[in-house]
């Protein structure tokens, strides 16, 4: 008697092992996506929080090159330089841009300003901020002349 011949199809090994094959690319294939997405994500946290850092900074520095020494008040969380005033309140860092009107104010770095201080001597003006969120943390610190020195 003659053995059974293979009529072209697979056993069950071999479609085991073409399936566990198969299960191995597409689970990388998965996990390259997953830590594509989460890089991504965590690149434009740090993107947004460095522009938020450059706003401020331009917006101080524009103020404090303009102001007059005498008329700048600096504390923790509240720099004074008017008619505009630059306060930290509740993790964000407002710019009210005329003291008369309060109410009236811009957000310049939304949630995640963990701390902005400023001291005035001499004729210059310090400031620091560090900036976080969930992945990232910035900081920046710069200092400033005054127009009209002392």
């Amino acid at each position: 008697m003659k053995p059974p011949s293979h009529s072209g199809g697979f056993t069950l090994v071999e479609m085991q092992a073409g399936m566990l094959a198969a299960a191995m690319v597409v689970l990388g294939c998965g996990m390259l996506l997953y830590v594509s997405l989460s890089s991504w994500r965590r690149s434009c946290a740090d993107i947004e929080l460095r522009r938020d850092a450059s706003a401020a900074a331009e917006l101080l520095a524009h103020a404090l090159r303009a102001a007059a020494y005498t008329d700048v008040t600096a504390a923790v969380d509240t720099l004074t330089v008017p008619p505009v005033q630059f306060r930290r309140q509740q993790g964000a860092l407002l710019y009210i841009p005329d003291l008369s009107q309060p109410g009236a104010f811009q957000t310049v770095v939304g949630n995640g300003l963990a701390a902005f201080d400023a001291a005035a001597t001499d004729g210059v003006v310090g400031v620091h901020l560090r900036l976080t969120n969930a992945s990232v943390a910035t900081e920046f610190a710069a200092t400033f002349t005054c127009r009209n020195q002392p």
